[in-house]
C-alpha cells in the first residue's frame, strides 16, 4: 500500500483544504494522474497519484482542513 501525503508547504502552519477529489475509492489510477485538489491561502494545487493502482482509502472529505504531512489517501499498487 502506498500512502499519499499532504505536501509540505513553505509555511508549516499554513492551512490546507480539500477542494475536490478526482478519484473515488475503488477507482483505478495511473501514476501522475490528478488524484485530488487542495487549496492554501496562496494557491490551488493538484496532487497526483504517486503510483498506478487502485484507490483503497480517502481519509478526508471536501472542505476538510488538513495539516501538511497528513495521509490523504492510500493506493494499492497491486
Amino acid at each position: 500500500m502506498v500512502q499519499v501525503f499532504v505536501p509540505e508547504m513553505e509555511n508549516e502552519s499554513q492551512e490546507v483544504y480539500i477542494v475536490e477529489w478526482f478519484k473515488e475509492v475503488g477507482d483505478s489510477v495511473e501514476e501522475g494522474d490528478p488524484l485530488l485538489e487542495v487549496m492554501t491561502d496562496k494557491a490551488n494545487i493538484e496532487i497526483p497519484a504517486p503510483v498506478s493502482g487502485v484507490v483503497q482509502e480517502r481519509n478526508f472529505e471536501i472542505d476538510d482542513s488538513v495539516n501538511p504531512g497528513a495521509v490523504l489517501a492510500v493506493i494499492d499498487p497491486a
